[in-house]
């Protein structure tokens, strides 16, 4: 099985994150047997950005490589690229004049770029991570990357109304079809007014693909932790809301999936 592995952002601390990837979930993945592993770094730089909703100023990449790496390096388009998503959406719901958005809609252009430049033909399955976030060791990741297969492999925790998509697993089918939710923030119809942007989120569109493409979850109990500029540790809920009974029934609908085939 050949397994293309990606790490993808824009460097945020990617100095002090990458050493606990090279010797936790890298070491894991590299002592299993019977894989063949290819590495890349999926790389956008900034300089001097500001993030409203982290309330991180002037922050600039902090590039960071292993040799094994493949670096694939993404510049934005200049002319006629980014959503107006203030004309799109309905409310503004992080407060942050739909600047994260903004971030979201940079993120799936780089994965749409890794599509054009690297021939995912040659691959089985993907693992996908952020380059500025811990995942907590698991025992069992021979279990899951034999999984990704099949479906799409995560967390249990922090579905935010969608699935967990800081770090992931899946075949590469549906790799693919994820690398069009660029293409889904490009062409949000509002000829009907404007649109709920809760229904746009990456969590969201995420698990819109995967249900629209008949996919099965593989949820397990993954705890990743995001990184900010410090360095200092993101405070995570590790949740799953109780108060969403949808997403309560996917997590859980999911889980008991998982368990009647295996019997």
């Amino acid at each position: 099985m050949r397994v293309a592995v990606i790490r993808h952002g824009v460097g945020r601390e990617a100095d002090k994150v990458l050493p606990f990837l090279e010797y936790g979930i890298y070491k894991e993945i590299q002592e299993i047997n019977d894989i063949n592993l290819e590495f890349f770094y999926l790389f956008r730089e900034i300089k001097n950005e500001n993030s409203i909703l982290n309330n991180e100023k002037k922050v600039s990449s902090c590039f960071a490589k292993l040799d094994y790496e493949k670096l694939v390096e993404v510049n934005l388009p200049t002319n006629n690229y980014m959503v107006d998503f203030q004309s799109i959406f309905s409310n503004d719901i992080n407060g942050d004049k739909f600047q994260n958005y903004g971030f979201l809609q940079n993120q799936c252009y780089m994965f749409k770029q890794f599509i054009n430049l690297i021939d995912i033909q040659r691959f089985d399955s993907f693992i996908v991570l952020r380059d500025d976030t811990l995942i907590q060791p698991y025992r069992k990741i021979e279990k899951l990357v034999n999984n990704s297969t099949k479906g799409y492999v995560t967390s249990i925790w922090d579905w935010e109304a969608g699935v967990h998509d800081r770090f992931y697993m899946c075949p590469r089918d549906l790799f693919f079809k994820l690398s069009f939710k660029y293409d889904m923030l490009k062409s949000i119809n509002v000829k009907n007014g404007k649109v709920n942007p809760r229904k746009y989120t990456g969590e969201k569109i995420t698990l819109e693909i995967i249900k629209k493409n008949r996919y099965k979850i593989y949820p397990y109990n993954l705890k990743t932790h995001r990184v900010r500029v410090g360095p200092r540790i993101a405070p995570e809920r590790h949740r799953i809301r109780a108060h969403d009974p949808q997403e309560v029934f996917n997590i859980f609908y999911n889980l008991m999936r998982n368990r009647i085939m295996k019997i």
